[in-house]
């Protein structure tokens, strides 16, 4: 049985230190997401993403402006 895939925010990271932080950060924030390997369309030093439901898209990007969180680049994906 196929797992039907759905549109992710997914976050990518420069280290995992980063990816880790965002974890902690996101979960302090009541912001539901998963740490998961980086699918190979996407690029990064440290081959760890967060993945989160579109619709938080702008308390990510408010998290990063303030800077409690340092993704190198957020994209929409289906997984």
């Amino acid at each position: 049985m196929k797992r039907e895939r759905s549109l992710a925010l997914v976050l990518s990271f420069d280290t995992t230190a980063a990816a880790m932080e965002t974890e902690r950060v996101c979960g302090e924030a009541g912001i539901p997401g998963r740490l998961f390997p980086l699918p190979r369309q996407l690029s990064s030093d440290c081959g760890i993403a967060w993945a989160s439901d579109p619709a938080d898209r702008p308390r990510l990007e408010a998290l990063a402006a303030a800077g409690r969180i340092e993704p190198a680049a957020m994209t929409e994906l289906l997984l």
